[in-house]
């Protein structure tokens, strides 16, 4: 095993991910890839709110800019560490662009936080979770998270 990809999409339990990673990373001396994928932003301008774009594109801006300072932050938490690691953040739809850089990157093993949702949520809204282990192909080690 080279290379583990951790999913980080930093909300809660985004810590016990990482020590996770770096458990693994420690075990069979691997990589860690710290991926983050963000959903695309929907376009809805109207006439209405027309005069707010820039604002809600500034918004975004500065909310990704946090997220990948964020990033930068849990990734020399592990360098400090020793561990070989690499950051991805991109856009997109996130289990298919989560496979592709599984795939890109030869991970061996993706680490992915499991929150428990209840039934009227995942029918609605469905699960991240549920879509990535019908289609992976390569090991999951899922992390209970609360």
């Amino acid at each position: 095993m080279k290379n583990i990809a951790v999913a980080v999409d930093l909300s809660l339990g985004v810590e016990e991910l990482m020590h996770k990673a770096y458990e693994m990373s420690q075990l069979y001396k691997a990589k860690i890839w710290l991926i983050h994928i963000e959903a695309p932003q929907p376009v809805m301008i109207d006439v209405y709110s027309y005069n707010q774009a820039d604002l809600m594109i500034d918004k975004r801006e500065k909310m990704l800019k946090q997220v990948h300072a964020q990033l930068e932050i849990y990734r020399k938490e592990l360098v400090v560490e020793g561990v070989d690691v690499d950051v991805v953040s991109v856009e997109g739809n996130i289990v298919s662009v989560l496979l592709q850089e599984i795939d890109q990157h030869k991970i061996d093993l993706l680490i992915i936080g499991n929150r428990k949702h209840g039934f009227f949520y995942k029918t609605i809204i469905g699960s991240i979770f549920d879509e990535v282990i019908k289609r992976i192909e390569v090991p999951v080690l899922a992390v209970p998270i609360e």
